[in-house]
């Protein structure tokens, strides 16, 4: 009996200690929580900040060595605004910044399909490094937003020439 005790009280801890090893691990890599970890035990880390238009932004680990590149597609990319391509035209902006001696300064700042068009060597990322990727949305001119107001004008232009003729009949 006590070995029977003895054994099913050793697999409860053996299996209890298997399943909350691996609930952390699920945890840290697919949590909505704003904590992501890219690294393997063992492995030198930096956590960076990444913040903005981004669709995943969090605090992030990663693997030292890891560049500004890896951490953007890590995050996701530019999040989508919603915003139909065709009616609008959005520039994104990827801003670097690090402590300095005086404080935060941006050390990287670039438009992100200038990073991506060409083949510039991109920083590496160090601790407390902060990503800020921010999008800019401009309307597209269209039917709306050209003709309608200037056909606006006009038809108001030709009343008041009609207004003022009848006046003086």
């Amino acid at each position: 009996m006590k070995k029977i005790l003895l054994a099913v009280g050793f697999a409860v801890v053996i299996f209890e200690g298997l399943s909350a090893q691996a609930t952390v691990l699920d945890y840290s890599r697919a949590s909505n929580a704003a904590y992501f970890n890219y690294t393997r035990t063992g492995d030198v880390s930096v956590i960076v900040n990444i913040w903005g238009t981004i669709r995943h932004p969090g605090r992030y680990e990663l693997t030292r060595g890891s560049n500004l590149g890896d951490a953007i597609s890590l995050a996701g990319g530019p999040s989508d605004t919603g915003e139909r391509p065709d009616e609008f035209d959005r520039i994104i902006t990827v801003s670097l910044s690090r402590k300095g001696i005086t404080g935060r300064e941006v050390i990287f700042q670039s438009e992100l399909s200038q990073i991506v068009e060409s083949n510039m060597s991109l920083p590496a990322l160090l601790d407390d490094d902060v990503l800020y990727i921010n999008t800019v949305s401009t309307s597209k001119p269209n039917f709306r937003s050209v003709y309608l107001p200037a056909m606006n004008l006009v038809a108001t232009g030709l009343l008041i020439i009609l207004r003022i003729a009848e006046f003086y009949r």
